[in-house]
């Protein structure tokens, strides 16, 4: 990886902590803790700020990110927009923290959300769907997609196109 990556001495994951509003309470505090030359070495990852795993706020039919969304729609139910995810990205950046955004969740994709796939699974020797995470952001069973399905590569680089082009910039 670059350079910078090897001066990495903390990484942080938010999850849409406090509904939402524990990332700029703990970016700034963190702030408060660190002398701006530490800041370079600490990476805040957005975690959790997607719609569904293996949805991820994207359309595929448009080939771009949903504009707004509900994170967490069973449990915390946090209304987000694309304009607030760059404010909170924004934020710890300006404060000199390293900023990443989670990009999808490996292969995961939860069977109860619109858009999944069933033949997109990866499936083991016997035929059976290969299970994946479970947890307070899905909505169904999750599944893990195989990578050599022609349609699932695709989908995959057309998801980082459009979180690049609404995102790149912040992140």
């Amino acid at each position: 990886g670059p350079a910078w990556l090897h001066e990495i001495a903390m990484v942080d994951y938010d999850f849409l902590s406090d509904n939402g509003q524990g990332w700029e309470r703990d970016v700034r505090l963190l702030a408060e803790l660190l002398k701006p030359e530490q800041r370079r070495r600490v990476a805040l990852c957005l975690h959790g700020w997607y719609d569904a795993l293996g949805a991820y706020c994207f359309d595929a039919q448009t080939k771009q990110l949903k504009n707004e969304w509900v994170a967490f729609g069973l449990t915390r139910k946090v209304q987000l927009t694309q304009d607030e995810l760059r404010r909170r990205m924004q934020i710890a950046r300006s404060l000199g923290f390293r900023v990443l955004l989670y990009f999808g969740d490996g292969l995961a994709a939860d069977s109860g959300v619109p858009g999944y796939r069933d033949d997109w699974a990866y499936r083991s020797p016997d035929g059976k769907p290969i299970t994946g995470w479970q947890g307070p952001d899905t909505y169904g069973t999750t599944y893990l997609r195989n990578p050599a399905h022609p349609e699932v590569y695709q989908w995959y680089l057309d998801y980082c196109d459009a979180l690049l082009k609404a995102y790149g910039a912040e992140f």
